[in-house]
């Protein structure tokens, strides 16, 4: 199961699709609410990524799959990682690729430069914002998932990343990380999208990235 970044459509992830039918899985992937072809006018939040993400694990298993690995990226793999505080036991193994570990801190960082104290404040309405929307969800973080889930997780960080940077990013708090299978890798010449090349004309798969993820998931 992928689960996409903020304001894009699983179309924006078909590289990462196509490798992994190539490599012999079936990939379930949909659009967020409010994007693509999903219902809803507009993304309502960040705790909506998880609610989707957990009505999409609830659809798989009734479709009687019995191994799901989640695999998320951005803002997709918050949602995956806080997922894991609810949906441990339909779960078998979880990819979390560029994660912050809660939305409103996250922001807070990537607007204090420009913000200042102010950023202080941001932080705090979205969290009261979220909470008056999502209630319980609102409340999830990507650690405590991790923590809780006890199962083997693999987080992976580009250090060249300048959307969730390195110290704003659910891979620095490795050492808050009590789940010992979990795994840690950070691609010190990647970016945003670890899983790829980029250049100027398209975009190349990283074939090293997905040789760890394929050794990661085949025993699954």
């Amino acid at each position: 199961m992928l689960v996409n970044g903020y304001g894009v459509t699983y179309n924006a992830y078909m590289p990462e699709i196509c490798e992994l039918i190539n490599c012999g899985y079936l990939v379930f992937s949909y659009d967020m609410t409010g994007c693509g072809e999903s219902e809803g006018e507009n993304i309502k939040g960040f705790a909506q990524f998880i609610i989707d993400a957990q009505n999409a694990v609830l659809y798989l298993k009734k479709q009687g799959l019995d191994k799901i690995i989640a695999f998320g990226h951005s803002t997709g793999a918050y949602a995956v990682a806080a997922l894991l505080n609810i949906q441990k036991e339909n779960l078998n193994k979880a990819i979390i690729i560029s994660a912050f570990d809660v939305p409103n801190k996250f922001v807070r960082m990537c607007m204090q430069k420009n913000m200042k104290c102010f950023a202080y404040l941001l932080q705090f309405w979205i969290a009261v914002f979220e909470k008056i929307q999502f209630g319980k969800y609102a409340l999830l973080s990507g650690k405590d998932g991790v923590n809780k889930y006890q199962k083997p997780v693999l987080i992976i960080q580009g250090a060249k990343d300048d959307q969730v940077e390195v110290n704003n990013s659910l891979y620095s708090l490795r050492k808050d990380i009590i789940n010992n299978q979990a795994e840690f890798l950070l691609e010190k010449n990647r970016g945003h999208y670890p899983t790829r090349i980029e250049n100027e004309k398209d975009i190349v798969i990283n074939k090293e990235i997905f040789e760890v993820i394929k050794e990661y998931i085949k025993d699954t």
